[in-house]
């Protein structure tokens, strides 16, 4: 009879009739150990090793590609960076910064361009501030205040200056007693009052 634990030398190293696992791990990956047994558990099984394999990709490889990276962040949004440096939400979309830079200008720039500012204001109108400082419509119009101004002189100036006053009416040339007579005193030189002093008062 044969001795049943001698088999041929060369032989299946999968034959279970011919080995045994020993302390193996079912489904873990094998590697050759450094005494004995000559065989030890690998530290990954072989489904971990499949999906790793299944996982990997170039290391440089597109950011945008979906097949590769997954995000909780929101279509449409800016990003910055979370606690951990990863990209998350930002506050404004970018149809919002776009808007953002596009109304950009320099801080210092013309008030009256009409590419940076509006205006409920009426064409000619004097300005005034409203009670948020903003300018909005006075009373009057730049020609009524430039009339105004064109008009103006000193408080304290010549009753008799030809450029400030007018006659009125029917006036006429008056004499003291005429004055008098209605009860108005005048005192004059000579009594009567002639010339532009006399056109200044009317017929009574």
């Amino acid at each position: 009879m044969p001795d049943e634990t001698k088999h041929r030398k060369a032989h299946a190293a999968d034959s279970a009739a011919d080995h045994t696992l020993g302390s193996l791990t079912t489904g873990k990956l094998v590697e050759v150990g450094d005494g004995t047994p000559p065989f030890v558990d690998s530290a990954n099984t072989g489904a971990e090793v499949a999906a790793a394999v299944s996982a990997s990709h170039a290391r440089q490889h597109a950011i945008t590609t979906a097949a590769d990276h997954t995000s909780g962040a929101t279509s449409g949004k800016m990003l910055k960076a979370d606690a951990n440096g990863l990209p998350v939400d930002a506050t404004n979309t970018d149809v919002q910064v776009s808007a953002a830079v596009t109304a950009l200008h320099a801080r210092s720039h013309s008030i009256i361009d009409t590419s940076d500012h509006t205006s409920a204001a009426t064409s000619g109108q004097m300005l005034k501030a409203n009670a948020n400082g903003l300018p909005v419509d006075a009373t009057n119009t730049d020609a009524q205040i430039a009339s105004a101004v064109s008009a103006s002189h000193a408080r304290q100036h010549a009753i008799d200056a030809a450029a400030d006053h007018t006659g009125q009416g029917d006036i006429v040339t008056h004499n003291a007693a005429e004055f008098e007579a209605a009860g108005v005193s005048l005192l004059l030189a000579g009594g009567t009052m002639t010339g532009r002093y006399a056109r200044l008062f009317p017929r009574y």
